[in-house]
């Protein structure tokens, strides 16, 4: 039996046994919620609080103006039911539009950004503001996602979700026959039709960041990072070249943090946090689970467990989790990716105990072994 020397070793070195010597992949993934089993309930919250390195100036920036903004931007499902049906609609912004291999990158630039942008050319907004009709919408969901992802399977995860589901497999089946007023109808009796969102697709000004551009060119010709730069310029099905929009509004990017948008996310989720009990992150898988491999999206996990926010994994389903199984069990944030190496090590670096963290997002993935854990904790508690 392995020795540790505390609880947080314990619940470690638990799911790594539990992971080795079953097969937890026929299980549906697990809620973490703020409220922990009594025996574990300090001691996982003195991990999470330990697990995130904040700057002194972090609590203070947390009711900075544009944080309160991006908040306030949420948009309630219906809202993206509207925009879906649009989509596929013969109207569509994106004629060409294929429903079950599209990315969300092509959606945001072929879509999201001509639809948001000023007439006038002088700018834009977030599309949540346009459909909010500028009001503020207070966000009861954050989903977190990556862009690579397949659109149709974000639209399904965050309806699975409303539903109640962790799978989004029937949701995904009921978009791609078209039956978007059933799901409305279910969404209705659930009660959830307009639940609120945050997606940043939809919920970011594109304008104020990327909508002119793909970022600077990677000098080094053979790199990785070249060929992930090159393919994030074109349309993932047609590969032709995506328009850039020309409108007049200021870009601020990493070196504006302050009217930056895309640097603020982690204290916009301590904000709804504290301002909404009820407020979760949603988690948004891919069919690939890249989103645990890219770097932002590893940052936004960070913060859901370090400011104890319930997480809801969303994934294709049980079966496609059990194919996933041997690759998902030798998870290590240590090789996630960033198109900015700094970023990466920025974000790395905030992490007190990396194994540690790759076991709570086991945990996510392999619900069951959470409770195993507790019990093997139980157990092994008084090994020194």
């Amino acid at each position: 039996v392995p020795q540790f020397k505390d609880t947080r070793g314990v619940l470690t070195g638990a799911l790594r046994l539990a992971l080795m010597c079953g097969d937890f992949s026929k299980h549906g993934p697990l809620t973490l919620t703020a409220k922990q089993p009594e025996s574990l309930e300090k001691s996982d919250s003195a991990a999470s609080s330990r697990s995130l390195r904040r700057s002194a100036t972090f609590e203070e920036t947390i009711l900075d103006d544009k944080v309160l903004e991006l908040a306030n931007r949420g948009f309630h499902l219906e809202s993206l039911l509207d925009f879906y049906v649009d989509l596929i609609g013969p109207d569509s912004p994106m004629p060409y539009f294929e429903l079950d291999t599209m990315s969300t990158n092509d959606v945001v630039r072929e879509a999201i950004i001509p639809l948001s942008r000023h007439p006038d050319g002088s700018g834009g907004t977030a599309l949540s503001t346009k459909w909010n009709m500028g009001e503020p919408v207070m966000t009861e969901r954050m989903v977190t996602h990556c862009w690579s992802n397949v659109f149709s399977h974000l639209v399904a995860a965050i309806i699975a979700e409303a539903l109640g589901e962790t799978h989004f497999d029937e949701a995904l089946a009921d978009l791609l026959a078209g039956n978007i007023e059933d799901l409305r109808a279910k969404l209705r009796m659930c009660g959830t039709l307009g639940r609120v969102y945050w997606v940043c697709a939809f919920c970011v000004n594109q304008h104020a960041c990327i909508c002119n551009g793909f970022g600077p060119k990677p000098t080094d010709a053979c790199s990785l990072q070249l060929q992930v730069w090159e393919n994030n310029r074109c349309n993932s099905v047609t590969c032709a070249m995506y328009p850039v929009c020309d409108c007049a509004q200021p870009k601020y990017l990493n070196d504006n943090p302050r009217e930056c948008e895309i640097n603020k996310f982690d204290k916009m989720m301590v904000l709804l946090k504290r301002s909404n009990p009820n407020f979760c992150q949603v988690i948004a898988a891919d069919m690939g689970f890249h989103i645990l491999t890219r770097a932002w999206c590893i940052a936004e996990i960070i913060e859901g467990q370090a400011s104890l926010i319930p997480q809801k994994l969303i994934t294709a389903s049980k079966e496609h989790v059990a194919s996933q199984c041997h690759e998902l069990k030798q998870l290590d944030i240590r090789h996630c990716k960033s198109s900015r190496p700094d970023d990466k090590d920025n974000i790395l670096s905030r992490i007190e105990d990396i194994d540690y963290f790759n076991a709570m997002v086991c945990m996510l993935i392999f619900g069951e072994a959470r409770s195993w854990c507790s019990t093997v904790a139980g157990t092994l508690g008084t090994c020194q």
